[in-house]
Order: C-alpha cells, then structure tokens, then sequence
C-alpha cells in the first residue's frame, strides 16, 4: 500500500533509530485528564503505527485496556520485548494499517502518534475508513502530529502527489521518507468520514534576532457518529 524511499522495517529500527521509551506528552495530559481511574479498564485503545510501545507501555500502567499494532515486526519484537520487561503481557502485533484484523466496532478509540502523517493522503483516508469501522459509534480517534504545509524543511523533498514530498535531500525528513504535509482543508478531507470535535496547531519557533519556524504540526479528534 504505501510507497516510500524509506523503509520503516529495514532503513529504520533495524538500524536503532525511532526507538522510543516515553509516551508523547499531549498523549499523557489527554488522557488522564478525560478519563477516571475506575474507568480506564473499560476503555478498549488501539494505537496505529505503535512503534516499539512507547505509549502503550503508558496506557497499561495507568489501567487502560490497550494494544498496538504497526506494519514493522522489528519494532512490535522489540516493543513486546520492553512490556514485557515493564511486567506487562505482548499486546503489539505487526498488521497493515489498511486492513486491519479486528472485528467491527472493537474500539473505543483509535491513537495515532505521528503515523498517519507518514503516509499519502489517498492512504490516510483508507487508514482512517478502517479505524471508523473498528470504532463503535461514538467512538473517537486522537490523531497527534501531522506536520503543517508550512515547515521550514517541506522544500528539501520532492513532491510526489499532493500534500506529500518524499526523497529529502537533508533534514529530519531524509530520515523517515514520505510525509504529507497539511493545512486545515486537508485535514478536513482527510477526516470527513468524522465528526471533527477539535483540531489544534502548534508552532515552534526558534527566537534570536528574529524569530524564525523550527516546526509546524496539527492535533485531531474526531468522533464516529451514527449516520
């Protein structure tokens, strides 16, 4: 399904790079402030492109009913590998995001930490239409950084269909490959099979002189509503 110069499996955590040990922190805030300890364990998470578990180590320890599922078995190895190490159960298992094994309406809510931006619009919107269809009504996905069409290293890919840029001659992106890159209107197409309940964007900016923009990013939630 997905093309990119870079492969997450091979170019990626095979070679020590993205491991993460610590959950995001706008993940960390959202979810102990909206949901109460005695209501954690009801709460059935799934998070897309869960890496090595970062977040789902997380989740576990603070009581949620939680899994992760990513389309490298290098990373759900070694993040199985770290739960189990933090005394939690192997609960990441490899899966394409566009046909998830899951049965319809499984979750409660769907995580995404920076995975659906690494994908092309046309398969943002497949992921999207699988994660509507796992999530019971009412249900809602957490989308958390899709990079913004106005950061400062967008010019150093080449553009290979729309909102998406691949092979970066330098910065962060040359390590990861093909990235989309959003303005509220893609976001909005994106997640129109959704209710949007918020959307937020952050920019970074490294001040001297003059301000300049280090980084631009949106967060999403979105609700599943009966239609």
């Amino acid at each position: 399904m997905r093309s990119s110069s870079k492969d997450w499996d091979q170019d990626i955590y095979k070679k020590g790079q993205q491991i993460n040990r610590y959950p995001f922190d706008a993940l960390v805030t959202f979810f102990l402030r909206n949901y109460s300890r005695e209501s954690r364990a009801r709460l059935r998470v799934l998070e897309i492109g869960c890496g090595t578990g970062n977040n789902i180590n997380f989740l576990l320890q603070e009581g949620f009913n939680a899994i992760g599922v990513d389309s490298s078995q290098t990373a759900v190895d070694l993040g199985n590998r770290f739960l189990v190490e933090s005394g939690h159960k192997r609960c990441l298992k490899r899966a394409e995001l566009s046909k998830l094994d899951f049965e319809n309406e499984s979750f409660d809510i769907v995580l995404d930490r920076g995975c659906l931006t690494q994908n092309s619009l046309a398969d943002i919107k497949v992921i999207l239409g699988e994660a509507k269809r796992i999530l019971v009504d009412g249900g809602i996905v957490l989308s958390y950084t899709l990079f913004g069409n106005r950061h400062p290293e967008i010019d150093f890919g080449k553009e290979v269909s729309p909102n998406c840029r691949d092979f970066f001659i330098s910065g962060y992106f040359s390590n990861v490959g093909l990235t989309s890159f959003h303005d509220i209107q893609s976001i909005k197409e994106c997640f129109e099979m959704f209710q949007i309940l918020e959307i937020k964007k952050q920019n970074e900016f490294l001040v001297g002189s003059e301000e300049s923009l280090i980084n631009e990013t949106y967060s999403v939630v979105a609700l599943k509503k009966d239609t």
